[in-house]
């Protein structure tokens, strides 16, 4: 009977590559490009509205606050890059990996944030787009249970 292959664990007995392998560049850079795309739409958007349109509406506003929780995110990236992001879990300490959770932890509150603000801003939007008055009440429902359902879901 054959013999079946099983690699070896490389957590049960790294080598010095595995514990300095880091993906931190490759996650920051990433993340950095699509923020940084997204930046510049935001304000090219927030250009037009107020230079061209000479109009900001309250969706602009509301979109301009989620994108600088984006900033926040980053932030945290680069917070987390610094005691563990990309890395293998072997390769940390108990130290690394608390300071990496709280880094974590702000990341996540910022991300809902800003992800609630984002639908809060496209929710606006439609908002003044609608001309239906069935529909904007609709929207104006969504609207106001969107923030006490969000904050009790994300708990």
């Amino acid at each position: 009977m054959p013999a079946i292959f099983l690699p070896s664990d490389p957590t049960t007995n790294p080598t010095p590559q595995y514990l300095a392998q880091s993906e931190a560049s490759a996650i920051l850079i990433f993340t950095g490009v699509v923020g940084c795309l997204a930046l510049i739409a935001v304000c090219l958007r927030l250009y037009v509205r107020q230079f061209m349109l000479h109009f900001v509406g309250p969706d602009d506003i509301v979109m301009a606050f989620a994108m600088l929780s984006g900033i926040g995110v980053y932030i945290c990236f680069i917070g987390q890059s610094s005691c563990g992001l990309g890395r293998h879990l072997a390769a940390l300490s108990i130290d690394e990996i608390e300071v990496f959770t709280h880094w974590q932890f702000a990341q996540y509150i910022v991300s809902i944030f800003g992800d609630s603000l984002c639908k809060i801003s496209i929710c606006l939007l439609l908002i003044r787009l609608v001309k239906h008055r069935k529909f904007v009440y609709t929207l104006w429902a969504l609207l106001s249970s969107y923030a006490p359902s969000s904050a009790l879901i994300h708990h």
